[in-house]
């Protein structure tokens, strides 16, 4: 407990919660290095416990993948959003309802 969380218990600091996670997926993966295994061998879905109960493994099976998928598409992540912005504006202009507005934002908010 005292390895993995340096920004309680030593020195490093870390301004944010990414930070600290960031930290972790590190200090993970140099424990794995040390223990004759590579960090990227297999699925990055392989470390959430199948032994959580199943909202708690779905929610971290979500975050690890979200956290990929911001990584690997980040450029596409600003083209998307960009997008999803000019649709929002083309549908105000047009007179839209309650309803349609909130499925162009939730649209808007899902295009990480």
């Amino acid at each position: 407990m005292i390895r993995r969380h340096p920004h309680v218990f030593g020195e490093d600091t870390a301004q944010t919660a990414g930070k600290v996670l960031r930290n972790w997926e590190a200090i993970k993966a140099a424990e794995l290095e040390a223990k004759g295994k590579r960090a990227d061998e297999g699925s990055m879905l392989d470390s959430v416990s199948t032994k959580l109960p199943a909202v708690m493994e779905a929610f971290q099976m979500t975050t690890k993948s979200l956290a990929w998928i911001r990584l690997a598409r980040r450029a596409s992540v600003l083209e998307s959003s960009t997008e999803e912005v000019e649709e929002l504006k083309q549908r105000w202009d047009e007179q839209p309802t309650h309803k349609e507005i909130a499925g162009e934002v939730g649209d808007l908010l899902s295009s990480r």
